[in-house]
């Protein structure tokens, strides 16, 4: 009863924000908001670590899975992972079968150094969009952390094959042809990860990479004084 008290302003705020989506009168909002406040505070387990706040929000704005997505996206933004992750992880609950919450999930949780909770959920995304290139290059982005490139290499290649232009996929498939002590095939990826003049830094440090192991000295000091 305390904590309800303590957040029926947090109510009576949501409910004065969203009044005008619907033409539901005022009192009814904040009727539906305190409802919302006391399914929080039932359900509401603090020893998950999550903030009742961010939790309370979610049972008082109603379950709309995009809204939750959106305001994970922000918090996300904001550098508030463990909102975020909150966030993600209930709109996943009303809506199981959301690709794009899946994959946010996973970015968050690769930020948080839960790596196999971050791998389950690319996976998951990829289940459910398989024609989606980023959960395909960010997976094996993440098994590269773990040395398993042998397991990375087929994720970057089907990236590619649904978009040639993944400058993820292209940069790190690079790497892994140099660790592997294959330069040329290193240096063909790297090449095509550097096609955009405005790719980021990290594709043209691994062309300069590529370009010294293949021999080429002097074109590796090239395009590192470039980036200079």
């Amino acid at each position: 009863e305390r904590i309800m008290l303590a957040h029926l302003g947090l109510a009576e705020r949501l409910a004065t924000r969203y009044r005008r989506s619907g033409g539901v009168g005022h009192d009814d909002l904040v009727q539906a908001a305190r409802v919302g406040l006391v399914s929080a505070v039932n359900r509401y387990d603090p020893d998950r670590g999550n903030s009742f706040i961010v939790y309370a929000i979610v049972f008082i704005t109603g379950a709309d899975p995009i809204k939750l997505f959106e305001r994970g996206q922000g918090a996300h933004a904001r550098g508030d992972l463990e909102k975020a992750l909150v966030f993600y992880e209930q709109a996943l609950k009303v809506r199981p079968e959301f690709p794009e919450a899946e994959f946010q999930k996973g970015n968050v949780l690769v930020s948080l150094a839960r790596f196999q909770e971050a791998e389950a959920s690319y996976r998951r995304a990829i289940t459910l969009k398989k024609q989606w290139a980023l959960p395909y290059s960010s997976l094996g982005a993440l098994l590269m952390r773990q040395q398993r490139d042998s397991e990375a290499e087929p994720l970057f290649r089907q990236a590619l094959a649904l978009d040639a232009q993944d400058n993820v996929a292209l940069r790190l498939l690079s790497e892994i042809k140099l660790r592997g002590g294959k330069p040329q095939e290193a240096l063909e990826f790297a090449r095509k990860a550097t096609q955009d003049q405005a790719a980021p830094p990290s594709s043209w440090i691994v062309l300069a990479t590529a370009e010294r192991a293949t021999g080429n000295k002097s074109g590796a000091k090239q395009i590192l004084d470039r980036l200079i």
